[in-house]
C-alpha cells in the first residue's frame, strides 16, 4: 500500500478513522495520530489489549500474551492458534529485539516518513517461537485482522538486517490492508471459506480463501517495491523469494482470481482497483525489461 498507492493514502486512511470517531482534529505531525489510533483500536477490538507502554517489543514480558491477542481469530486458514509456539529464552528475546530495533532504525535512515507511519500503525511486536503447520513447516510470524496494530515475529539466528527489514515490510503491509478495508470494505465474506471460491496465493502458491490471496498479492507487490526503492544497496534478503519469482507468482495469482468467477464475485470495488494497479505495475515493468534486454 505504501508504494502501490503512496504514503498519502495510508495516512488518509488513518485520518479518516480519527475524524469519524473523534471529530475534526488539528494534527501537526504523524506522531499526533499515534494516541488517537491506539484509542480507536481499544474500542474497535476490545479483546485485544492495546500496548500503551513505551516499549514497542514487550511480548517477552508476559507468558501467553500472543495467544491471548490472537485467540479470537485464526492467523490464516492453514493453521490455528497452535502455530504459535513456546517462548524464546530471555537472552534470545533480547538478541532478536535488538536486531528488530536495528532494522527499524535502518528504515528510519532510509525513509523517515515510512518509519513514522509504522509507529502509527503498529503498537506492539511479539517475539515468540513458531509451532508447526499441518504440512510440517514453521512460520516466520504473522498478523490478524482481529489484532490490528500487533505483529508476531518468530526469528531465526541466521536472519540478516535485510531479512528483518523485509519481515517488517511484510507485516506492516498486512496492517495497512486491514485499515484500508475498515475504510472502504474489501469483500463479501459469506462464502469465503468455501473451496470453490478459492484462488492461488502469491506467497504460498496454493489455493486459499480470497482475502488471504488478496493480502498475498499486495504484500508480494510491496516487497518488490521496498527492494527497488529502499533496499537496492543492501544485501539480498532470504525470507522471500527472489524478485523475478515474486513477479511471476503475482501474475499467476491475479490470473487465478479472474479465472474463477466465484472468487472474483467476493471482491468489492476497492480490491479490484488495487489488483488492477498492481497488475499494471508488474506488466509495465516486465515490458520495460524486455525492451531493454
Amino acid at each position: 500500500m505504501l508504494f502501490t498507492f503512496g504514503k498519502d493514502t495510508v495516512v488518509k486512511n488513518i485520518a479518516r478513522i480519527v475524524v469519524t470517531r473523534f471529530g475534526q482534529r488539528k494534527l501537526k505531525s504523524l506522531s499526533d495520530f499515534e494516541p488517537l489510533m491506539k484509542d480507536f483500536l481499544s474500542a474497535h477490538q476490545p479483546n485485544c489489549p492495546v500496548n500503551f507502554e513505551g516499549n514497542l517489543i514487550s511480548a517477552g514480558k508476559r507468558e501467553g500474551f500472543l495467544n491471548g491477542s490472537f485467540k479470537v481469530s485464526r492467523i490464516d486458514d492453514l493453521f490455528q492458534e497452535s502455530i504459535i509456539g513456546s517462548m524464546y529464552t530471555s537472552s534470545e528475546i533480547k538478541s532478536y529485539a535488538d536486531k528488530i530495533y536495528k532494522a527499524l532504525d535502518k528504515i528510519k535512515d532510509l525513509d523517515s516518513e515510512i518509519a513514522s507511519i509504522f509507529k502509527v500503525y503498529v503498537n506492539e511486536i511479539a517475539i515468540q517461537k513458531s509451532g508447526y503447520t499441518k504440512d510440517g513447516k514453521r512460520s516466520l510470524g504473522g498478523t490478524s485482522s482481529k489484532s490490528i496494530g500487533k505483529i508476531w515475529f518468530a526469528p531465526r539466528h541466521s536472519f540478516s538486517l535485510s531479512d528483518y527489514i523485509e519481515l517488517v515490510a511484510h507485516e506492516l503491509t498486512h496492517n495497512l490492508i486491514f485499515v484500508d478495508e475498515l475504510n472502504y470494505g474489501h469483500f463479501e465474506y459469506n462464502n469465503m471459506g468455501e473451496e470453490e471460491y478459492f484462488a492461488k496465493s502469491a506467497i504460498l502458491n496454493k489455493n486459499r480463501p480470497m482475502d488471504k490471496v488478496f493480502h498475498s498479492i499486495v504484500v508480494a507487490a510491496e516487497i518488490l517495491q521496498w527492494r527497488e526503492n529502499l533496499l537496492a544497496n543492501l544485501p539480498n534478503a532470504t525470507v522471500h523469494p527472489e524478485s523475478s519469482k515474486i513477479r511471476s507468482s503475482i501474475l499467476e495469482s491475479i490470473k487465478s482470481i479472474y479465472a474463477n468467477p466465484k472468487a472474483f464475485s467476493l471482491m468489492k470495488d476497492r480490491p479490484k482497483v488495487i489488483l488492477e494497479r498492481i497488475h499494471n505495475m508488474i506488466t509495465n515493468r516486465n515490458n520495460t525489461r524486455s525492451l531493454c534486454s
